[in-house]
């Protein structure tokens, strides 16, 4: 009973995972999948537990991953213990959620309760609950290619399709990662006949078509790779054979190929037009760069911000060389390396909590020891599958290492993608999970390998039933545990959602709620602070100003939990200021402590131009115009184009009598960054005067 009741869980995992997206979030995509990898997990490990306890022994399947996840883990674990960050590397950095210690632990979890549960010939039905599922995200994908949900979305969601994933790039990463498992069914399963052939030739068709609306570098260059390795793989398994199964396997390469012509054929691509384009002769053709907007949006080109990124990046490790800044930590450490060329890009105040680079992500958050644990993992996976797809002599069992084959591509795939970008959990979810598939692939269906037998739980049925009722208690306060978590977040959207509009004092009431859920959360604790302020400036002063002063007190204190929660977080300090700031006109006091906590922010920033910006504004409120100046000099050094502190200086120049210095502010803004600045042009008008 608990190897369906687990199968069932594992068909669900690989069906629903990518599906899943909740509009009642804050993130309505990875958070709400990454929530459901928890409870799946939970699910498959008490299940698992149960198992063992119903027959009275111990079922783990020992295989050649065992070690090397372990060691992941504990690279993983001490990073943790030493991160600048405790909460972000347990979680993940919120608004991402992957990739924080305990989505390591599930994917691992999931990966040993698979090997030792799961049997071979069941292999092939979770191949299609997968691919069924990619061809439902590929429908929408290109359903969102024809304007569907275009009024949904900031983005240009019809120039580029992000289906069920959230980002082109992800959707691309993982339909090619899945692509070959389409082709196994296509051609190799040996059910497959017929027109069950064309069926699932035709799904990868659908995927080919919905990649090509991705507009994706990263996913083509790995389709590239993928198509060419499941080719090469092909040929070699085969070159033994007899003539008319190579044949014949040639053959079903070639069909493979000429669907993904048709599919290009049919919806063009980057670099060449589509049927209807040459019938209407229209010869427009675009190239790649313009849709490969920087990293998540339009402006600088993608390389460009991702060879700075990588920079620091890089610079981060040299400075925790051994474990790291801590596991999903890049949002938080890359402000204090990030190099001075980053503020010259069209996204330079954006938020990298990435590295964009999935290898050099763990090598800036976990280090030298993280780092090669994983790649320890990646290199174990090749290596095992290499060998057993290569063994061609001593097996003469062709459909399971084509089998192997295909798992192999779509896994060599997602390390190419990764290369450009970084997992989610989809992504995650493969990267684990096709090891597992592996190995329970070229097993024997008819034993169970490595499984220890001889447990003291045949002496009596109290142990037994006191397991079974300890692992259920254990699920149910888990699963409880984890709905808590998705609720503290959806409390949160709310929040989100009425301050928006105004109703600050409702949405307060959504963050307290929020954190009476998670009440170590420091980005509600951040919410929760902006409301409040938000209330006392509110307040007409002349009749509330005590009550005023007594809110914003409320504010502040606020601002500081989150701040003691996360120490180290720059956006934490970010709001820090500018509650202070706001509430100033409230306690006057408070500019004092404003310009106190950017000083702290530039201890850990010290590259980010808008701290001193705001810093040089205190300077000229407090009259300190030396200091002013000087700071908003700074300001221009780090980011010569920035136009408000060259405004400011304008404007403090021409005060003081100093017009050729005001002159050359306003000239410069014109000249370089806005032609139609209208202060510039006004001031500059009465200074030629």
């Amino acid at each position: 009973m608990y190897q369906v009741l687990l199968l069932t869980v594992y068909r669900i995992i690989f069906f629903a995972t990518p599906l899943i997206i909740i509009p009642i979030t804050s993130e309505l995509f990875e958070f709400n999948k990454i929530v459901f990898i928890y409870i799946a997990t939970v699910f498959a490990v008490v299940f698992w537990v149960l198992r063992m306890a119903s027959e009275r022994r111990i079922i783990f399947r020992r295989t050649i991953f065992d070690i090397p996840l372990l060691l992941f883990l504990a690279g993983q674990a001490l990073s943790t213990l030493v991160s600048i960050d405790p909460r972000s590397s347990v979680f993940g950095y919120y608004s991402r959620f992957n990739g924080g210690l305990l989505s390591s632990i599930s994917y691992s979890l999931l990966y040993w309760v698979f090997v030792s549960n799961i049997k071979s010939p069941k292999i092939i039905s979770l191949f299609k609950y997968t691919v069924i599922s990619g061809l439902l995200v590929s429908i929408y994908g290109i359903l969102e290619h024809f304007g569907i949900d275009k009024d949904l979305w900031v983005q240009d969601v019809q120039t580029r399709v992000f289906s069920t994933l959230g980002q082109p790039n992800w959707l691309a990463a993982w339909l090619v990662a899945i692509t070959p498992i389409s082709w196994y069914l296509a051609f190799f399963q040996k059910q497959g006949r017929g027109n069950k052939n064309i069926i699932w030739l035709g799904v990868s068709a659908i995927f080919i078509v919905t990649l090509i609306f991705t507009k994706s570098r990263s996913g083509f260059i790995a389709f590239v790779v993928c198509d060419f390795a499941f080719g090469a793989g092909l040929f070699y398994i085969f070159s033994k054979q007899a003539k008319t199964l190579k044949n014949n396997a040639l053959k079903k390469f070639i069909y493979t190929n000429l669907t993904i012509l048709a599919a290009i054929a049919l919806v063009g691509s980057p670099w060449t037009p589509s049927i209807s384009d040459l019938v209407s002769k229209r010869t427009t053709t675009a190239t790649l760069d313009q849709y490969s907007p920087a990293l998540e949006v339009g402006g600088t080109e993608s390389g460009t911000i991702r060879k700075i990124v990588w920079r620091g990046a890089l610079d981060i490790f040299k400075h925790y060389p051994i474990l790291g800044s801590g596991v999903e930590t890049f949002g938080l450490s890359y402000y204090n390396f990030r190099p001075q060329e980053h503020n010259l890009v069209s996204e330079w105040d954006f938020i990298y909590n990435k590295a964009h680079n999935e290898y050099l992500n763990y090598l800036a958050t976990t280090g030298a020891l993280g780092t090669s644990f994983y790649l320890l993992l990646i290199f174990v996976y090749l290596y095992f599958s290499g060998k057993n797809i290569i063994s061609i002599d001593k097996e003469p069992d062709t459909g399971k290492k084509i089998l192997l084959l295909s798992l192999f591509c779509g896994y060599s795939s997602l390390l190419i993608t990764n290369f450009f970008g970084f997992s989610v959990v989809v992504t995650s979810l493969l990267l684990f999970l096709i090891p597992a598939m592996s190995i329970v692939a070229i097993s024997s269906p008819d034993k169970d390998l490595d499984i220890k037998r001889n447990t003291g739980l045949q002496k009596t049925d109290f142990i037994q039933k006191f397991i079974q009722i300890s692992t259920l208690t254990a699920g149910g306060f888990l699963i409880l545990t984890i709905c808590k978590y998705w609720m503290a977040d959806s409390e949160y959207n709310k929040g989100l959602s009425s301050m928006t509009i105004g109703s600050y004092s409702q949405a307060r009431g959504y963050f307290v709620k929020s954190i009476d859920l998670v009440s170590k959360e420091p980005t509600y604790w951040v919410k929760l602070s902006q409301s409040t302020a938000d209330i006392a400036l509110t307040l007409p002063s002349s009749e509330n100003q005590d009550t005023a002063r007594k809110i914003s007190e409320e504010a502040v204190n606020e601002s500081l939990e989150a701040q003691r929660l996360s120490p180290n977080n720059v956006n934490v300090l970010r709001s820090l200021t500018a509650t202070y700031i706001n509430l100033s006109s409230i306690n006057p006091d408070y500019i004092q402590k404003a310009k106190d906590a950017i000083l702290q922010s530039i201890k850990l920033a010290p590259n980010d131009p808008k701290f001193y910006y705001n810093l040089g504004l205190i300077y000229i409120q407090t009259q300190q115009q030396d200091e002013g100046i000087k700071t908003l000099e700074k300001s221009i050094e780090l980011k010569s184009n920035y136009k408000e502190p060259r405004l400011a200086l304008g404007l403090i120049y021409a005060n003081l009598g100093e017009n050729a210095k005001a002159e050359e502010q306003f000239k410069y803004v014109l000249e370089h960054i806005d032609p139609k600045e209208p202060t510039a042009i006004q001031k500059l008008s009465e200074l030629q005067k």
